[in-house]
């Protein structure tokens, strides 16, 4: 049994989670089962079948067994997920001393380098699964129990109703080779692609830009390839060109007096840094904060002697420096 976490929709193996419950009588909780708070963030996963190794499976109308799971280990590469109330599709039951009480699970991580994880899953009741609303890849909805979603595809929303909810409709769907395919949001999401809503892929140029990698390393990136290699996105066709802020740096230059006051400035090739808050080390110890004023930044401070280097600190990584010869 497991879950595995992708994006907005989330793969479920035998476990689900509803927030609306489907009971005989009076339209309460079964009566072998406490009504659960809803699982937070439930809305929008992907169904997927149980497996067919063999054991029984519920048909519509059958009760299963319910459990809350709680999961360590592994931090967040665990292939298991935490949930307050789930049915469990391979377990099917009549009353709810046919669950057991405790179910101990292990498994390794999907982050190698950690040693594993353990889910623990606790009893909390019998009863029915629920019709929520089944969102299809192309887009239209209809209201069904998670395995038939499974089954046909769909993307099951928790606590849901087709008559007040609305599916995702397919629209392109950009990668990072600035490929495109129509496809729902949740799909879009789960392919590893940025969902442009609206937007058809006939016509439509999937966006790049200048991405700062790093403060003095530039790469024309799709958003989302950018975003995933921790730079930050300047924006849709902006060119690499002085766009990252070492890259904007002209030069620092550091000048001695008599009295030993030492001289710092920095120029800029452009005014892209115009306001910004730069940072100057002078030997091990002292820090100065500069303001970048258009395309550059002066300061003078007292007293020192002798050989003094000065180093641009931040931006990090910007790796420029000057020495002043204080007598």
């Amino acid at each position: 049994m497991h879950a595995t976490l992708v994006g907005l929709a989330v793969v479920i193996g035998v476990t689900a989670t509803a927030n609306a419950w489907q009971s005989p009588g009076d339209g309460g909780p079964p009566n072998d089962l406490t009504n659960p708070a809803p699982s937070p963030g439930a809305a929008g996963r992907r169904a997927e079948p149980p497996s067919d190794s063999g054991d029984s499976t519920a048909e519509s109308g059958q009760k299963l067994c319910w459990y809350k799971q709680k999961v360590s280990g592994c931090g967040n590469s665990c292939p298991f997920s935490p949930h307050d109330c789930e049915p469990q599709f391979d377990m099917p039951c009549e009353t709810q001393s046919q669950c057991k009480r405790k179910v101990k699970e292990r498994a390794n991580c999907l982050d190698t380098s950690s040693k594993g994880c353990k889910a623990v899953r606790k009893r909390c009741g019998c009863g029915l699964p629920d019709m929520n609303a089944c969102c299809m890849p192309d887009g239209s909805c209809e209201d069904m129990i998670i395995p038939e979603c499974a089954e046909r595809g769909g993307i099951y929303n928790f606590g849901e109703e087709c008559g007040t909810f609305e599916c995702s409709q397919p629209a392109a769907c950009c990668f990072n080779d600035l490929t495109c395919r129509e496809l729902v949001q949740p799909l879009c999401i789960d392919a590893g692609g940025d969902y442009q809503a609206g937007e058809s892929c006939e016509g439509f140029r999937c966006p790049r830009g200048a991405c700062c990698v790093t403060d003095s390393q530039c790469k024309v990136l799709a958003p989302k390839e950018c975003g995933d290699s921790g730079g930050e996105y300047l924006g849709d066709d902006v060119s690499c060109r002085n766009a990252c802020p070492c890259d904007r740096v002209r030069e620092l230059k550091a000048t001695c007096n008599g009295g030993g006051a030492i001289r710092i400035v920095v120029k800029f090739k452009n005014e892209g840094s115009d306001g910004d808050l730069i940072v100057v080390g002078i030997g091990q110890r002292l820090r100065i904060e500069m303001r970048v004023r258009g395309k550059v930044a002066r300061h003078s401070v007292c007293c020192f002697g002798g050989a003094q280097t000065v180093r641009l600190l931040g931006p990090e990584g910007c790796n420029v420096e000057s020495v002043a010869n204080c007598r």
